[in-house]
């Protein structure tokens, strides 16, 4: 981002109604006496240094570098920036530069909101280490291939709640600010599992109309990736036809020849118990079979049926990417790569 686009922002800001001085709130933590910027979002102000803001970010760098032309606005002395961002970004931002290790040990212990900001205004601002510590933890938390998907946590539905912190988990609710931080990174190859997540845990309500929060506007998609991700729903679920309970269609080769007992017929119960959920529950694709229904098989058959249903879903985790309209694992991983070597030359 350019001075010229620095300043840009900033007069299109301020081409809006100005807010009263009783509307704004100066934050607790992050007002310094000794501070020589303002950094305005929405109705709080934080004052902090240049110092620290260009040390991290080329962008401020640029724009401080620029002098002080009469007629700009100032608090308490300090030149006024109104930065067109949520002021709960710039808190968790703000609070990264000033005092990450004094909250969090190291970056696998930061919350979730914390990532998305560091994602969305690291970006904007070119604080490209911030991007690339978040990008380093999701990346470790969401899984890019099946083997890290079967070790994840968030393998299993029943008791998933997406990406861990220390010992604890964030809650389900997420995905939508998530997905939107992680596009608009450019963080392509965490998509297809983002969206297979967000199918498999929230209504499609949550795809179309965005996730409702009580502390803040609705979360939206763009039309962009709703339609990715409802051309998706439909994939998967001919994926999952086609190969995680294809088992249960049509007796294979999972049977062995010296069953112990009526195996095929059990086969026959299972499908006619889960059938009605095969259009509607996208957990069937990679969703690891359950005990319970091992259980129901002989000693000889059971683990068969195990390693069939592990290797038709490692099948379609090579073509869930496809599924919503993007490249092949391999490809993204390796443009993101790229992507990312590029930041950092920057």
């Amino acid at each position: 981002m350019s001075v010229q686009l620095a300043k840009r922002k900033r007069s299109e800001s301020t081409s809006q109604p100005p807010l009263a001085e009783h509307e704004l709130t100066r934050s607790k933590d992050l007002w310094f006496d000794d501070g020589n910027v303002v950094l305005q979002a929405e109705k709080t102000q934080f004052r902090v240094h240049r110092s620290v803001l260009s040390l991290h970010s080329s962008v401020f760098r640029d724009m401080f570098s620029a002098p002080l032309l009469h007629g700009d606005s100032t608090v308490d002395g300090c030149p006024l920036v109104i930065v067109q961002d949520t002021s709960m970004d710039w808190e968790n931002i703000l609070s990264v530069l000033y005092r990450g290790y004094q909250m969090y040990e190291t970056v696998d212990d930061f919350p979730i909101d914390m990532l998305i900001s560091m994602l969305r205004v690291g970006r904007k601002y070119a604080l490209t280490h911030l991007v690339l510590s978040a990008t380093r933890r999701l990346r470790a938390e969401l899984p890019r291939t099946f083997r890290n998907w079967q070790e994840s946590p968030l393998s299993d539905h029943k008791q998933h709640q997406p990406l861990r912190v220390a010992d604890n988990v964030f809650t389900i609710g997420r995905e939508v600010d998530l997905i939107n931080a992680v596009s608009d990174a450019g963080l392509r190859s965490l998509l297809p599992t983002l969206f297979y997540l967000l199918l498999r845990d929230q209504d499609l309500s949550v795809v179309l109309e965005g996730a409702i929060s009580e502390s803040k506007p609705p979360s939206r998609l763009s039309l962009e990736t709703q339609r990715a991700i409802l051309v998706g729903r439909v994939g998967l679920m001919k994926g999952i036809m086609k190969y995680p309970v294809r088992w249960m269609i049509s007796q294979g080769s999972w049977q062995e020849m010296d069953c112990e007992q009526d195996c095929a017929a059990e086969r026959v119960a299972v499908l006619e118990e889960s059938v009605q959920s095969f259009s509607n529950d996208v957990s069937w694709a990679l969703q690891e079979i359950a005990p319970e229904v091992l259980e129901r098989f002989c000693r000889k058959c059971a683990p068969r049926i195990k390693k069939t249903v592990s290797v038709a879903q490692s099948r379609l985790w090579d073509e869930l990417p496809r599924y919503f309209g993007l490249p092949d694992w391999d490809t993204l991983i390796e443009n993101e790569e790229k992507d990312l070597e590029y930041a950092k030359e920057t």
